[in-house]
């Protein structure tokens, strides 16, 4: 198979994702989740690289077909803007979102061990500000300090969003937030990577959140074996 460049890449998953989620959305339990949400769709698109942390996009929007030309759209002047070549990409579709007080949130985090809070965290309705479970978990965003509870990390938070080039009118502070409600969530997810172009669907769950589903040990172990020989001298 002929290697595919990076925005080839991109367009051919992103048709591929898109006609997964125009199968998905039609079974009732997402008819049901829309109807609670204003029929917003609500998709996350990481975009990646072995040598780098992912880099993430996120877009809304009510009309599917409109999602994914927002999607394409971005991601492409994303990987142009940062000359960034995208090996894998991983789309999270929100169905599930739960309305918290900031006090609550606090409490939630620091009953979790180190890299296991399972949900991403909007700090507005409009989810302006969001980040995905592996964004506060792969940036430190949440962290102990001294051994202590898990809380999140101003400063981190921060040097992520800029890195993330994520709009903000001022820096972010806990103090902003005492006595408002955010916003729990968690996602479908599917994952491609160019050498293969096959979506994997992946777990979600407290241990194997963000593993890959596979339908075939044999298979897998076989492309792990090959593709751990270039790593050899």
């Amino acid at each position: 198979m002929e290697k595919l460049s990076t925005l080839g890449f991109i367009n051919k998953s992103l048709k591929m994702f898109e006609k997964h989620y125009t199968n998905e959305l039609k079974k009732d339990v997402y008819n049901e989740f829309l109807a609670k949400h204003q029929n917003r769709l609500t998709f996350f698109l990481s975009i990646g690289h072995p040598s780098i942390r992912a880099r993430v996009v996120m877009v809304q929007s009510t009309k599917l077909t409109y999602a994914f030309d927002k999607l394409r759209s971005e991601a492409i002047k994303f990987v142009r803007h940062h000359n960034l070549e995208a090996k894998w990409l991983k789309i999270d579709l929100v169905n599930e979102i739960n309305s918290i007080s900031f006090h609550e949130l606090e409490k939630l985090i620091a009953q979790t061990r180190k890299n296991y809070f399972r949900y991403g965290i909007a700090f507005d309705r409009d989810f302006r500000l969001a980040f995905l479970e592996q964004e506060l978990n792969g940036n430190a965003i949440l962290r102990s300090y001294n051994n202590g509870p898990m809380q999140i990390d101003e400063r981190n938070l921060n040097h992520y969003v800029k890195l993330a080039s994520k709009t903000l009118r001022f820096p972010f502070s806990k103090n902003n937030y005492r006595n408002k409600t955010v916003y729990i969530f968690k996602t479908d997810s599917l994952f491609i990577d160019i050498d293969q172009m096959e979506l994997r669907e992946l777990y979600n769950g407290k241990l194997t959140n963000g593993i890959r589903k596979i339908t075939s040990i044999k298979d897998e172990t076989k492309h792990l074996i090959e593709e751990a020989t270039y790593y050899l001298v």
